[in-house]
């Protein structure tokens, strides 16, 4: 690896890793023997993406990656998004500044997480990345293109693996929706507000870098679909104007890559909060467009019920809108997805917002429970892990195309461990509640 240590990779299902120094844009690594090599046609709709997020990386938030806040929560400016959390540690030289968060780049996800990945029966990683990447004007205290080097060596490491990558712009000028994870937490500045049109020109250009870069022959093969905005609030937006943002947004990226297969990346389209049967017909004819969906069960009403309830409640809630998509928009991913039920888990709505399932959070009207048996892993029994398992495969069948979220949960650093469990992919292969083989899933549903 670049730190010049060394792992074993492992791999039971066929794949093939590839590299040469000499020939550093060879695509011939295959992640399983089903999957085609990145040198091979991957046949969306027909291929299934089995994927998973790379979240709190390139574009932190609290609950993917804690120990990067913890340190400045009692700031008289918590460090509640990355924009506090940039301004908190430019301010705190004794401890390297800024530069902390290359610091994170550089351990938080290295070579090995692509080998397991792949090793995992995974075949598409989505990494979530700021506009930031790019640059930053006037005030912006983010750091500025930093993570766009670390995001070339993932490029690099998905290419010796045969992954291939969905690039999501999870951070956009003026935020698209007011979340932490959008850069900074509170309003929407993004197509609302007095620079809401403005926000969205800056948007513009900055996906016109970006898709003249995944265009380019060296690296089309490797990032192959292009999330262009995550989790827009398109009910403030409007779907009007969002759809106006999506066909601009869609004919840069064509005009930078041109249309038909192979040329550019496929273009995936959050749903905006609207229901998947109001976009169809919006985008008609257009080339190789995607819906994406977020499917979560863990911000809803909050149960009692136990784990083992929910076996069948992703075939149920999901599969048949899946089907309807596909068959009616065409292409449906699920971006992200979790074995959540509950919304129990550090940081999880927030930096100290408490959950709905505890009644702590803000508008909660009852407490449910407690939340420790929802998130103190060391002691799930198997019965607990076999539910959650069962979930996982039930989520998988019924989604069909999708990207957990996430791959990894890092540590709290008051803790020592991970308190948001079910949403690792990685500590659940680790402890035995995620398949090892996610083709187990076929079928699931019946």
């Amino acid at each position: 690896m670049d730190d010049g240590s060394t792992f074993i990779y492992r791999n039971s299902f066929g794949g093939t890793w590839y590299f040469d120094e000499n020939d550093p844009y060879n695509n011939a690594a295959q992640a399983q023997s089903w999957n085609p090599a990145l040198n091979a046609t991957f046949r969306y709709g027909t291929d299934k993406i089995r994927g998973v997020n790379i979240g709190g990386w390139l574009n932190t938030e609290p609950f993917s990656s804690p120990a990067l806040f913890q340190p400045y929560l009692s700031n008289s400016q918590p460090a509640v998004d990355e924009w506090t959390l940039s301004v908190a540690m430019r301010a705190d030289t004794a401890n390297g500044g800024i530069s902390q968060l290359e610091n994170h780049y550089k351990t938080f996800i290295t070579e090995k997480d692509f080998a397991e990945i792949a090793g995992a029966g995974l075949n598409f990683v989505r990494i979530p990345i700021p506009y930031w990447a790019i640059e930053t004007r006037g005030s912006e205290p983010f750091l500025a293109g930093t993570s766009w080097t670390y995001f070339l060596k993932a490029i690099k490491w998905a290419r010796k693996y045969g992954l291939r990558i969905n690039l999501d712009l999870h951070a956009l000028p003026g935020s698209q929706n007011g979340w932490n994870h959008s850069g900074k937490l509170g309003t929407i500045g993004l197509l609302n507000g007095p620079m809401g049109y403005a926000n969205a020109q800056r948007s513009l250009d900055y996906i016109r870098v970006f898709a003249e870069f995944m265009s380019q022959p060296q690296y089309r093969d490797v990032v192959t679909i292009f999330g262009i905005m995550n989790e827009p609030q398109g009910p403030t937006m409007g779907q009007d104007a969002l759809s106006r943002f999506y066909m601009e947004a869609y004919n840069i990226i064509r005009t930078a890559g041109g249309t038909g297969a192979g040329n550019g990346p496929f273009i995936s389209l959050h749903d905006g909060f609207f229901s998947r049967s109001q976009w169809v017909g919006v985008f008609p004819n257009a080339d190789r467009v995607g819906l994406d969906t977020h499917p979560y069960l863990c911000f809803n009403d909050q149960s009692s019920s136990p784990m083992s309830s929910y076996a069948t409640t992703p075939c149920t809630s999901w599969g048949s809108l899946v089907n309807n998509s596909m068959s009616n928009f065409g292409l449906t991913t699920a971006g992200e997805w979790s074995n959540a039920v509950t919304d129990c888990g550090l940081y999880l709505n927030g930096v100290n917002l408490g959950t709905r399932y505890e009644g702590t959070y803000q508008g909660s009207t009852s407490r449910v429970g407690s939340c420790t048996p929802w998130t103190d892993w060391q002691n799930w029994d198997s019965t607990m892990k076999t539910a959650i398992n069962t979930f996982a495969l039930a989520s998988m069948d019924a989604l069909q195309d999708y990207f957990f979220w996430t791959w990894k949960i890092g540590n709290s650093s008051v803790s020592g461990t991970v308190e948001t469990p079910a949403w690792s992919y990685q500590l659940g292969l680790e402890n035995g509640w995620m398949p090892k083989d996610p083709r187990q899933a076929i079928g699931a549903c019946g």
